[in-house]
């Protein structure tokens, strides 16, 4: 509770300072929903011409990617622009200040800044996924809710510890300027379902680079179900990519010597 708190400060916080700046705060929010419209346009071409691709139904696919949308937003929203700011924190020495909080190291970086155009998106989100729950006629229970829920969280965890691993590089490398274009070129792996990649393919992004146990195994609980297997690889992964990037953060702050890195 004591964290919840303390992000809810930040984001209360935030809120405050997106007022400030509201025009700037607008135009993200457009930006935004113009690239929404067009996914939205081709998945409505898609479901149009296509009753099935893969094993899924089309309509099925405003699952996965509203899934893929929360997700995605819920870490843009309170964790994306924390990892940019890293290796510039570190330059400057401001990362000294971030340490000096009685929180733990990975907390105090991860959560330090608050994107309120994110938060607007996620609901956004929520709305797709009800909208393909409802054309699909899917039944949803308490459990599988409960289910979806928490791969959201693991989603969410497999992006913040493959992004993160990626950011904490900074220790080591003065300038990580383009390493969060190896993030962004990821977003349309993890949006499509697993099944339309070649089998050697579908191995590297299941179990070496998760991308397809970011937002699948959510979509896949509200679409076919609760599976134990679906659920245990949401839960797993996230607690290794977790533990990766926890590891990578310990050696840098071992190597990090204060004002200037």
């Amino acid at each position: 509770m004591k964290y919840i708190r303390i992000v809810m400060y930040y984001t209360r916080m935030c809120i405050m300072r997106e007022m400030l700046f509201r025009t700037n705060f607008i135009i993200r929010i457009i930006t935004d929903l113009s690239w929404l419209l067009g996914t939205l346009v081709f998945l409505n071409i898609v479901t149009s011409h296509y009753e099935t691709i893969a094993g899924w139904e089309t309509d099925s696919l405003y699952i996965l990617f509203g899934t893929h949308y929360i997700v995605n937003y819920l870490f843009t929203a309170f964790l994306l622009i924390n990892g940019l700011n890293l290796g510039m924190n570190i330059n400057s020495g401001e990362l000294d200040q971030i340490l000096l909080k009685p929180l733990p190291a990975g907390f105090s970086v991860s959560f330090k800044t608050v994107d309120l155009s994110g938060i607007v998106q996620v609901l956004i989100g929520i709305g797709i996924v009800w909208w393909g729950c409802k054309k699909t006629a899917c039944t949803i229970t308490i459990l599988s809710f409960v289910v979806y829920l928490i791969q959201i969280i693991c989603g969410v965890l497999i992006v913040y510890g493959m992004f993160f691993s990626l950011m904490y590089t900074a220790f080591w490398f003065k300038k990580t300027q383009g390493l969060e274009s190896i993030h962004y070129s990821t977003y349309d792996f993890r949006s499509f379902p697993a099944e339309i990649y070649p089998l050697k393919i579908r191995f590297v992004f299941t179990l070496i680079i998760p991308l397809t146990l970011v937002a699948n195994p959510a979509a896949k609980t509200l679409i076919f179900g609760t599976t134990i297997i679906e659920v245990t690889s949401s839960i797993a992964t996230a607690f290794v990519w977790i533990g990766i990037s926890s590891i990578i953060l310990l050696r840098g702050l071992q190597r990090y010597r204060g004002s200037g890195g």
